[in-house]
C-alpha cells in the first residue's frame, strides 16, 4: 500500500472513503486475473477444437482416398478376369 493511501486510512476524514478505494482496487486485481485466466482457457479451448477438426477432417479425406482406390482396385479386377475369360 503505497504512503498516500496509508495517510487517507489514518485521517478519519477520509476513512469510509479509503477503505471503498481498497475494495474497488481489490475488486479490480480479482477481475483483472480471472479475465486473464479465461482468456488463456479459452485460447486453449479454441485450440483443441482446432485440432479436433483437422483430425475429423484428416479421416474424411483418407476415407474418399481409400474408397476410390478401393474402386480402381475393383475396376483392375475386372479387366485382369475379363481378360482371362476372353483368352479362354
Amino acid at each position: 500500500m503505497n504512503m498516500f493511501m496509508k495517510q487517507m486510512i489514518n485521517n478519519d476524514d477520509f476513512a469510509a472513503e479509503a477503505q471503498a478505494l481498497k475494495k474497488l482496487v481489490k475488486t479490480c486485481k480479482s477481475v483483472y486475473a480471472t479475465s486473464v485466466l479465461l482468456q488463456s482457457t479459452n485460447e486453449d479451448l479454441l485450440l483443441a477444437a482446432h485440432h479436433q477438426h483437422e483430425r475429423v477432417t484428416r479421416f474424411k479425406d483418407h476415407y474418399i482416398n481409400a474408397r476410390i482406390l478401393n474402386l480402381e482396385i475393383i475396376e483392375k479386377r475386372n479387366q485382369k478376369t475379363e481378360d482371362c475369360q476372353n483368352r479362354v
